[in-house]
């Protein structure tokens, strides 16, 4: 028996350049992240207008501001397995801390030969 889904989602407008590395990728299938960090004040948790600030701190690709000032978001690269998203969304949010990376992958379990 078929499942029909009855979504339907929008196809991007030609002015749209966010899904340009997921279109043009060899693989049909790849993943990405937009993650959306809310920067706080350690004292009283209140939302922190520093976004600018961390922009010019972190001096990287990864990493953008969205409306509120108080709004960092961290955009992974595109990647054909999920292990691989885990592991740069790992990395970026050590970075984004002042962590080292983390040297090992975030994932204990084995990882089956890549195609």
């Amino acid at each position: 028996m078929a499942v029909r889904s009855s979504l339907r989602f929008p196809r991007a407008s030609a002015e749209d350049t966010s899904r340009r590395p997921f279109d043009a990728h060899e693989r049909r299938f790849t993943v990405g992240v937009e993650e959306e960090l809310m920067l706080l004040d350690p004292e009283t948790l209140d939302l922190l207008p520093a976004c600018g600030a961390a922009l010019e701190r972190l001096d990287d690709a990864r990493f953008s501001s969205e409306l509120p000032a108080a709004h960092l978001e961290l955009v992974s690269p595109v990647c054909l397995h999920a292990d691989d998203l885990t592991a740069a969304l790992v990395a970026a949010r050590c970075t984004a801390v002042g962590w080292p990376a983390p040297a090992c992958t975030p994932s204990p379990r084995p990882r089956a030969p890549r195609a």
